[in-house]
């Protein structure tokens, strides 16, 4: 069986009571896909992430990695994993047979790339990542404030 085929992404503008192509590519695209005014198509919407807030993603793995023990020594990508894993954040949960144990229920990290999650759904794991932080490890801090010590170090590096 071979793989699907990755659905093209065309970039369109909200109007008023309309969805627009954004940019000349995007009407070039589907006019070669035989899209005609009135053909009704289907369509899963979502917002692009914010790079800003990206990047504070990382800068959180970046803090955790220089001020919590257990996460010295590892960049800010393998941080995150681990504080996914850990929490039970974003895990797609499988059963796996292993040999002398029979079946375990395993969790696998979800992706955070750009191409996997919207930025309201990146915000939901990132508000949940500073909750696990903050009741685990510094635990006299919310997760509001383990956002904003994140957010004072994005500016500092500006």
């Amino acid at each position: 069986m071979k793989p699907k085929a990755k659905q093209e992404t065309f970039l369109l503008r909200v109007t008023k009571g309309a969805l627009v192509p954004a940019d000349q590519y995007t009407q070039e695209r589907l006019r070669a896909k035989g899209y005609n005014t009135n053909d009704v198509l289907t369509a899963t919407l979502r917002k692009d992430r914010s790079t800003g807030f990206h990047r504070l993603v990382h800068v959180f793995g970046q803090l955790c990695a220089e001020n919590i023990d257990r996460f010295a020594g590892m960049n800010a990508h393998a941080v995150l994993k681990a504080i996914q894993y850990e929490g039970d954040i974003a895990c797609e949960r499988m059963m796996v047979n292993l040999k002398g144990f029979g079946m375990v229920e395993v969790r696998i990290p979800m992706s955070l790339s750009y191409e996997s999650l919207d930025e309201g759904d990146f915000r939901e794991i990132f508000s949940a990542m500073c909750g696990h932080v903050a009741e685990q490890y510094w635990k006299g801090l919310t997760a509001e404030q383990v956002e904003e010590m994140t957010q004072v170090m994005v500016e500092q590096a500006a």
